[in-house]
C-alpha cells in the first residue's frame, strides 16, 4: 500500500522512461486497465494513449512528444517584428500605441498597441509610452484646477 502511494506522488510532473511506460502497459495487458492504473498511479487514459502509441509507432513512439503546436496562425510575423524594431531604433522614444498607430497608418500594418508591448517585452526593447508617463505629473494652477507639466530628462 505504501509502495503504491510512493509510486503515485513520485509519477506526478515528470517525464517517464518509454521503458517504463512499456512495463506499465504490459501489466495493463495482464491484469487490465483499472487495476494497472491504480498500482501504476497513472491515469487510464495515458495508459490508453501509450497503448495506441506502442501498436502504431512501436517503442519509438513511447518517447516524451513535445505539447508545441506545429503551426501558431496567430503568430506575429518576423517581418513585422524586423519592422517594429527598425522603427524603434529611429525613434526610441516611441511607445507602443505610438508605434501601433505610427504601422497602421505609414506601413498599412494593423496590429493592436497590446500586441506591440508584448513584442517591445520579448525583443527587450522599452516601452516610450510608459517613460512619459513618469516624465509628466499634474500641479495646481493658480485657479486651484490640475495643470499638466511635461519635464523632459
Amino acid at each position: 500500500m505504501i509502495r503504491e502511494l510512493v509510486d503515485k506522488i513520485s509519477n506526478t510532473g515528470r517525464t517517464t522512461s518509454p521503458e517504463r511506460k512499456l512495463e506499465i502497459i504490459e501489466l495493463s495487458n495482464s491484469i487490465g486497465l483499472k487495476k494497472a492504473s491504480e498500482q501504476s498511479g497513472f491515469g487510464k487514459s495515458t495508459i490508453s494513449k501509450w497503448r495506441k502509441r506502442l501498436q502504431k509507432g512501436g517503442l519509438v513512439a513511447l518517447v516524451d512528444q513535445s505539447s508545441r503546436p506545429n503551426h501558431q496562425p496567430k503568430k506575429t510575423s518576423q517581418w513585422i517584428i524586423d519592422r517594429i524594431k527598425s522603427i524603434k531604433a529611429e525613434r526610441p522614444e516611441m511607445g507602443s500605441v505610438a508605434m501601433s498607430q505610427e504601422l497602421e497608418r505609414n506601413h498599412s500594418i494593423k496590429i493592436s498597441a497590446n500586441t506591440v508591448k508584448k513584442i517591445f517585452k520579448s525583443e527587450g526593447l522599452a516601452d516610450g509610452d510608459q517613460g512619459a508617463a513618469e516624465s509628466s505629473y499634474l500641479v495646481k494652477g493658480d485657479d486651484g484646477g490640475s495643470v499638466g507639466i511635461f519635464v523632459s530628462g
